[in-house]
């Protein structure tokens, strides 16, 4: 379990948190441990997963703002979407992204942002 874990975080360890989320699929193609090890990791990785829906039901709990929730993922409101928009001369999805974390999830408000960005 413990080379499992050590494996796992030297994988994930030059990764952000949106790449992190899709890292089991590739991570068990890549990693070396005895044949009757692999099961190790499979626990590693709902370890994983289970700090990351955490992650996201903790953020999710704490927005408690007017505006309209964008991202929840990442709990990010329109506001801050548009402001950083504004501030920043955002052109691209994957600027806000960058910048706000908003899109770089699951993807799923992409669609929205991309609206954002084409109303202004």
């Amino acid at each position: 379990m413990i080379a499992a874990v050590d494996k796992m975080l030297e994988h994930l360890n030059s990764k952000n948190i949106a790449e992190i989320g899709a890292f089991e699929s590739e991570f068990l193609g890549r990693v070396e441990l005895p044949v009757e090890r692999i099961q190790c990791a499979a626990v590693v990785g709902e370890a994983i997963r289970g700090a990351l829906a955490d992650r996201r039901q903790r953020l999710l709990v704490e927005f408690n703002g007017e505006d309209a929730l964008i991202c929840t993922c990442f709990g990010v409101g329109e506001l801050r979407v548009r402001e950083t928009i504004i501030r920043d001369s955002l052109e691209t999805v994957d600027e806000v992204a960058a910048a706000t974390n908003a899109g770089s999830g699951c993807g799923s408000c992409r669609m929205i942002i991309q609206e954002m960005l084409d109303s202004r």
